[in-house]
């Protein structure tokens, strides 16, 4: 399963969502790659696991802020 979030023209992380919730997958677990702008190379990188058929991860916007400040 691929998801791609896409923001249209110029935007600002504070459109990015504080919780992105993933349901449609199947298994147990999922394994989750951000990355920036098309890049071969992910910022960040986890194995979310199923609660309740479902997995989340919480403050996507400070991953990629962190990312970004560094950059």
């Amino acid at each position: 399963m691929q998801y791609n979030y896409n923001p249209q023209g110029y935007s600002f992380t504070s459109s990015i969502p504080d919780v992105f919730t993933i349901s449609d997958f199947q298994g147990s677990s999922v394994y989750l790659s951000i990355y920036i702008s098309r890049s071969e190379d992910s910022i960040f990188s986890t194995t979310l696991y199923a609660y309740g058929g479902q997995a989340s991860i919480y403050d996507l916007r400070s991953i990629i802020e962190s990312y970004m400040e560094e950059k």
